[in-house]
Order: C-alpha cells, then structure tokens, then sequence
C-alpha cells in the first residue's frame, strides 16, 4: 500500500484542496461581500492544511530513499517529484484567493 500513497498521495492531497478552494470561493460567493476575511482565513487555512499534508509526504519519501533501491527507489523519486509538483500546484491556487 506505500508504493500507491507515495504515488497518488501528493494528486489527492491537490485535489482536495482543489475542491476545498472551489467550495469555498461558492460558499462565501453567495454571501455578501463583508464575508471576504473570512473566504480568505478558509483558504488559507485549506492550504496551509494541505501544504502541511504535502510536506509530510516529501520528508517521508525522501527520509526512506536512503534505504530503498530499483523500483521502490523510483516510486520515492516520483513521490518527491509528485510532492514538490502538488506543492506548486497548491500555492499557484491559493495566491489570487490571498490577494483579493
């Protein structure tokens, strides 16, 4: 089961920020425009959750590389790759949510 969270681990931690950024711009959209600190505390605390989330990942992956060797190896490395990917992902999404 570690090869699939090294994998898709970082994905789904991305795409549940992408729903949760998304759900979030709906919810408060409907609400008067006063609810404008309060849309940007909840993305930024969804981020920050997620980034956290993305950051436990990477410091596993690459913690265990050292040990690893041939394909386990290569799962790591696409881990990492996949957490620092996500990462961008995550805060390329968060910052015009921040800056409004």
């Amino acid at each position: 089961m570690a090869p699939w969270i090294r994998l898709l681990g970082p994905w789904l931690v991305w795409g549940l920020h992408f729903g949760l950024i998304y759900g979030i711009g709906s919810i408060f959209v409907l609400q008067d425009a006063s609810q404008g600190m309060a849309s940007r505390t909840s993305v930024l605390l969804a981020s920050l959750v997620c980034l956290a989330a993305l950051g436990g990942l990477l410091v596993w992956s690459v913690s265990d590389r050292q040990r690893l060797d041939g394909a386990q190896l290569w799962v790591a490395d696409v881990g990492i790759a996949g957490a620092v990917l996500a990462g961008v992902a995550v805060i390329w999404q968060s910052l015009p949510a921040l800056f409004i």
